[in-house]
């Protein structure tokens, strides 16, 4: 007691994991931080990960056009009901989607791998990437999207903070986060991004893209660093 704020905690899991009140006043790094724990001051998010993220973010560094046709994209395995929601909802609208459900989950396919072309593939053929929740509550989908000039739409039943998200806009990122979330809800949420115009779609993708280089590949370059210079910017808060 009294020498909390001395102790760095990770709290390891897919995101959303239960943090103790015991812990609110220590430093606290773990992935897909709830909102609901915006009470704690010391709260860093760090990136969860994928093959396929660690290879655009050493290896590439291209850039993507915008497509001109509106349309929502997702390639992925049905393995929580949000997606399940999801995809009713798609099914069930005439918004124009490109929906690939996979027999088995492929997060960890190798770089090169068919499976990752025709992910990488769907994700270019659309302009709204279909970002929902799986087995974790954070979603590596939604910042491959970002590098992707993509409009990420993020799809859960809970909603938790980005990487760098305290001292950065994360606005461009569609929410559709509600913990009674249904397929009617998402069905409507899904139609409203639909009336948004070609131009303010694109916008959101360039402010993605920019998130990516600026956040995302300077916490990969140095993450302990990266870590410390954002502690030392609270501690001067």
């Amino acid at each position: 007691d009294g020498n909390e704020d001395k102790h760095i905690c990770d709290i390891e899991g897919e995101g959303g994991m239960p943090i103790p009140n015991w812990l609110h006043n220590c430093i606290i790094t773990t992935m897909g931080p709830l909102k609901i724990y915006s009470d704690i001051k010391y709260l860093f998010a760090r990136p969860t990960f994928s093959h396929l993220l660690l290879d655009i973010i050493d290896n590439q560094n291209e850039q993507y056009e915008f497509p001109k046709e509106k349309s929502f994209g997702f390639r992925g395995y049905l393995n929580h009901i949000v997606r399940a929601m999801m995809v009713h909802a798609l099914h069930h609208s005439d918004l124009d989607k490109n929906l690939h459900i996979n027999r088995t989950w492929s997060g960890p396919s190798e770089i090169g791998s068919k499976v990752q072309k025709d992910y990488i593939d769907t994700m270019l053929q659309n302009s709204i990437s279909l970002c929902p929740r799986g087995s974790g509550i954070d979603s590596v989908r939604l910042l491959e999207s970002c590098y992707y000039n993509r409009v990420p739409v993020l799809i859960s039943d809970h909603d938790y903070f980005l990487v760098g998200e305290d001292t950065y806009d994360t606005s461009f990122v569609y929410r559709i986060c509600k913990e009674d979330n249904s397929p009617e809800y998402i069905k409507q949420c899904l139609q409203e991004i639909n009336t948004m115009s070609h131009e303010s779609l694109k916008n959101k993708a360039d402010k993605a893209k920019k998130y990516f280089d600026d956040v995302i590949r300077e916490y990969f370059k140095d993450p302990t660093g990266y870590f410390i210079e954002w502690l030392n910017n609270k501690n001067e808060s």
